[in-house]
């Protein structure tokens, strides 16, 4: 199960900086991403549950994001990887 931001690559310069992904999990969910090199993005995992999120492309691999934790995260055009250590709330 993933839950999509993008059905298609948007323009990189009208995309929001910092996503918010809150609500229960019962099960890990992906968070797909668009695939646009160089674009990052901060992931908040805002989930309760014990899950976290994998922020990934639809391709690509991804990066685990625990449930209280936040990450910057980049593309480098097929996938997404971690720039910082998680910060926790």
């Amino acid at each position: 199960t993933f839950v999509g931001v993008f059905q298609s690559e948007p323009d990189p310069d009208f995309l929001a900086e910092v996503l918010e992904v809150a609500g229960t999990l019962t099960v890990a969910r992906n968070l797909i991403l668009p695939t646009c090199r160089n674009k990052g993005f901060f992931v908040s995992n805002l989930t309760v549950g014990g899950f976290g999120i994998t922020a990934k492309t639809a391709a690509g691999s991804g990066i685990l994001i625990a449930n209280g934790s936040v990450a910057r995260v980049i593309c480098d055009g097929t996938n997404y990887r971690r720039l910082t250590s998680d910060a926790t709330y």
